[in-house]
């Protein structure tokens, strides 16, 4: 009985990767991008069924392609120099989880990209209580779309004002924010309403706002410490510096 269950996962997981194989844009244009205008910013946009990136690092669409952070990516040096141009057609009805799929295969067949999946130990931070009671609103009203975490400046003072989130949603913004991994320690189920503030002068360089942000999250009566977490991370094995013709 456990060999037939082994048989059908792989089985199952064999169907999926030649599924995933399969996935294609229909034409696509891959080519080093040469600096026509200097100081011209990247650029990804999508419009009339293409994907149009301009000026991108090889580095930054993997990151995206396989739908991790920038920590999870361990890559050769040349990813954070070289830039390149693509435009791809989206076969009709593709979602988006197809499109990353899509690109994936792009770059492994322009770029013949390697790459492998080990887990590491890596530094983290973990959201736990405070002294005292949390400073949050629970909100159990019914699910608003518009509802999330949104930035504002004035005055110098960067202000983030949630509603209807919950400690899952905080840490997976947080992880972003500091680009590192940040773990839920709160205890705390449900959503909430909650606003922190800092200074945009104390947000400048990362260790500023990495404390910028420790101070803020105390705002709130919550506060982050330093852990080790085991994370996920992709390693490029090999990639070529000058894509294969279209």
């Amino acid at each position: 009985m456990r060999l037939t269950a082994t048989l059908l996962l792989f089985v199952c997981a064999t169907f999926a990767q030649k599924a995933e194989d399969s996935l294609t844009f229909e034409v696509a244009s891959v080519k080093p991008h040469t600096a026509d205008t200097p100081g011209q910013p990247p650029r990804t946009a999508q419009d009339q069924g293409r994907i149009v990136m301009s000026n991108r690092l090889l580095r930054s669409m993997i990151i995206e392609a396989f739908g991790i952070r920038n920590f999870q990516l361990e890559h050769p040096a040349w990813m954070d120099q070289n830039r390149y141009d693509i435009v791809a057609k989206i076969p009709e009805g593709a979602t988006k989880e197809q499109q990353r799929i899509m690109m994936r295969n792009l770059l492994t067949e322009r770029f013949q990209l390697q790459v492998r999946r080990e887990t590491r130990n890596l530094a983290a931070l973990a959201l736990v209580p405070g002294k005292g009671e949390p400073k949050l609103t629970r909100n159990d009203a019914p699910p608003d779309p518009d509802a999330g975490i949104k930035q504002s400046v004035r005055n110098g003072i960067i202000t983030d004002t949630a509603r209807q989130q919950s400690m899952a949603k905080l840490v997976t913004w947080l992880t972003g924010a500091l680009d590192r991994p940040v773990l839920n320690e709160t205890g705390l189920d449900g959503n909430f309403d909650f606003s922190m503030s800092w200074s945009v002068d104390t947000a400048t360089a990362d260790t500023d706002l990495h404390d910028a942000l420790i101070s803020a999250v105390q705002q709130l009566g919550l506060k982050l410490e330093s852990r080790k977490a085991p994370v996920e991370v992709l390693i490029v094995v090999s990639a070529l510096k000058v894509p294969l013709e279209n």
